[in-house]
């Protein structure tokens, strides 16, 4: 009976903090303080913080608004200027002291926690207004190089949340406050997110999981169900193409929506980050057919070389797009080796030119041929990359090559040089081995699927982290340790295909250089092996 009065307390004040939000804050922007609880026990309550609320529509809040010293709301004091809050008083310091004070404080209905940590924070007008925004302080201009914001577009591997905060469930826990891994992912790191403080670089982040390049990049028009079912895809998790058109032609103002500029402010300060094109191909393998027919048959609607045509074409498209708006400096990543992820390990694939093929001949098959495929698009997008190069010169575009970059890292290979490095990865090893090489494909960590943990979820906090901890692989000396802590950090991806948040600060590595030799960030980076360290501590604060 308590429970359930005390859960009908905090609908209530949900409704009066609302509607006293509205009230009081009008058109005023404050500082919502997102937080995740660090503890390591199975009473953790991050699962529960982003949950659906089971007595009102929408996901359980993980925020408070920030205090000053006098426990006064924190008010700020600029404008919305293309999707951003341009603060002109406070430095980013005091954001963080303000989203100490009120993570800290909690409030009488939402009491706090001595385990919980600050994680982000945005700029916002109430509790019933849907929209936030990133923050650039102005007063810490000085603490950057050219690039001072980041506008991204792209897919699961970029999402910090925007599909979770769209659905409500997926993807649930225990990814982490709806990122497709176990921690921050690539774009937190790049951000340089720190535990406890938040972000020094503002991010407007438009990926969703799932997305494509362009929601009608091909069908297989004549199978009905395959045809709703990709349709189904890019009607709930839409495009870059989608989310680029709905930044231009919702978000360019210069004073906070009173009037819409026509074209993107403060260009040289903006990087914009398009990383897509992975679901153009998964939406193909999810189904034996589609894959027989993806190989067999690549010239086709929904083959492999009209995809990745397609594909390629509209990532030049969308480039185009932008710069036409003012956009000049771009980081575009190519696509990592399909063939030595755990999408090999699912695969129902079977060679066709063979009487009663074994299951690892049908997988190393597999992996040759979508490694092929990969390779293609990517040489495409780098010649598609010339070509815009070339026609328009004011653009700076920053290319990184992911598909290198990552199976350096897989292989223990230094991602600079090609010289040995030990990364430190705790390998998974499959039975299958990467063709050409040594090494196997490795398995993901946490197995346990999005439907048992949504399950486990609906029972209780406990329930939900004895679920994770059961399903996730542990660290080689987990004897040494009693909790959620026992989960390795370390592997090379989490679930199927997503790489782990230690994996993801490795792709961050690679951005990080490649902005920093163009001097569009400070060059800030230390030795690999010191790096090594920084990534390993970051994960380690994820828990007390």
């Amino acid at each position: 009976m308590f429970v359930f009065i005390l859960r009908i307390l905090k609908l209530l004040a949900v409704i009066s903090l609302s509607y006293y939000s509205c009230l009081s804050f009008a058109s005023s922007f404050y500082i919502a303080c997102y937080y995740y609880d660090s503890d390591k026990g199975l009473y953790n309550k991050n699962s529960s913080l982003m949950a659906p609320g089971k007595l009102y529509i929408g996901a359980n809040t993980n925020y408070f608004w920030a205090l000053n010293n006098e426990n006064h709301y924190v008010k700020l004091n600029g404008s919305v200027i293309d999707g951003f809050f341009i603060e002109e008083s406070l430095s980013r310091s005091d954001a963080v002291q303000f989203c100490q004070n009120a993570v800290k404080k909690g409030t009488f209905l939402w009491p706090s926690k001595s385990t919980y940590k600050l994680l982000d924070y945005k700029a916002a007008t109430s509790n019933f207004d849907g929209f936030e925004y990133p923050i650039r302080f102005l007063k810490d201009n000085n603490n950057y190089a050219r690039i001072k914001q980041i506008v991204l577009f792209g897919d699961s591997l970029s999402d910090t949340g925007n599909l979770k905060r769209w659905t409500k469930y997926m993807p649930g826990y225990p990814g982490f406050f709806g990122r497709f891994t176990d921690f921050y992912n690539w774009i937190d790191f790049l951000a340089d997110m720190q535990p406890n403080k938040g972000p020094r670089y503002p991010v407007l982040n438009f990926a969703y999981g799932g997305a494509k390049s362009d929601g009608t990049n091909d069908f297989y028009f004549n199978n009905l169900k395959n045809y709703m079912s990709s349709l189904g895809r890019s009607f709930v998790t839409g495009s870059s193409k989608d989310y680029i058109n709905n930044y231009l032609n919702k978000y360019l103002t210069q004073d906070s929506y009173q009037t819409k500029s026509p074209e993107i402010s403060s260009t040289n300060d903006i990087l914009f980050v398009i990383w897509i094109g992975a679901n153009d191909y998964i939406a193909k393998l999810e189904r034996p057919i589609l894959t027989q027919e993806f190989f067999d048959n690549p010239k086709k609607i929904g083959g492999s070389a009209t995809v990745f045509k397609h594909s390629v074409e509209d990532i030049a498209e969308q480039i185009n797009l932008l710069y036409n708006q003012g956009a000049r400096h771009f980081l575009i990543f190519n696509l990592p080796d399909f063939g030595r992820t755990p999408v090999v390990l699912d695969t129902r694939y079977k060679i066709k030119d063979i009487e009663n093929p074994t299951d690892e001949a049908n997988k190393i098959s597999f992996s040759k041929k979508i490694t092929e495929v990969i390779e293609s698009h990517n040489k495409y997008l780098s010649s598609k990359i010339k070509d815009i190069e070339t026609v328009n010169k004011e653009i700076d575009i920053t290319f990184i090559d992911i598909f290198k970059g990552f199976n350096a890292f897989i292989d223990g290979k230094n991602i600079i040089d090609g010289s040995d490095f030990n990364y430190g990865v705790q390998l998974l090893n499959s039975k299958y081995p990467i063709p050409g090489t040594n090494k196997f494909i490795q398995e993901e960590c946490y197995t346990g699927g999005y439907i048992g943990a949504a399950k486990a979820l609906n029972k209780s906090d406990y329930s939900a982290n004895a679920f994770a901890l059961k399903n996730s692989c542990h660290k080689q000396n987990e004897s040494e340790y009693d909790g959620l802590d026992k989960i390795s950090p370390t592997t090379v991806f989490w679930n199927n295909p997503h790489p782990s948040s230690y994996a993801h600060c490795w792709i961050s590595f690679m951005a990080r250089k490649g902005l920093e030799d163009k001097g569009l960030i400070p060059k800030e980076l230390p030795s690999l092996e010191n790096y090594k360290n920084y990534c390993l501590e970051i994960l380690k604060a994820k828990y007390n």
